[in-house]
């Protein structure tokens, strides 16, 4: 708790209002919309915000190259959709239509980047993240 007074006095200067922002974020709920409204204004020069889910897996890798590497964020969190997607066909994710049709997905990404805006690097560290937090992915070649 303590460490979480700490950070709300460094966001918010006035006690009053930091009391506001300690009772809002006593609250599940709030405390996502309060996340996902930093998270945008964090990342507001990046357009990929709207479509990256607060508190997700693809809000977690986005942050982490945004915070660390000079890395396009749209690499990672292109790489991110690819591998689950990938890992979804390989465990029998299929669409099921209206008319019942089953359809099995192939599944191809290209990624358009010049050499050296570290593709691959990215796609090494997310494989590297998978797999220490007990997943395994795919190869990507």
């Amino acid at each position: 708790m303590k460490k979480a007074r700490r950070h709300n006095r460094r966001l918010v200067k006035d006690s009053g209002a930091r009391k506001l922002l300690s009772r809002m974020l006593a609250c599940r709920e709030t405390r996502s919309v309060v996340r996902a409204i930093m998270f945008a204004q964090e990342r507001e020069l990046w357009r990929g915000v709207v479509a990256t889910p607060p508190a997700s897996i693809l809000e977690v890798v986005v942050s982490e190259f945004m915070r660390h590497t000079p890395v396009a964020a749209e690499l990672p969190f292109m790489a991110t959709v690819s591998l689950i997607a990938q890992m979804l066909c390989e465990r029998g994710a299929a669409l099921v239509m209206a008319d019942g049709q089953k359809i099995l997905p192939d599944l191809f990404t290209v990624m358009l980047a010049a050499s050296g805006e570290m593709k691959s690097f990215s796609v090494s560290k997310i494989l590297k993240a998978f797999e220490l937090g007990g997943r395994t992915a795919g190869r990507t070649g």
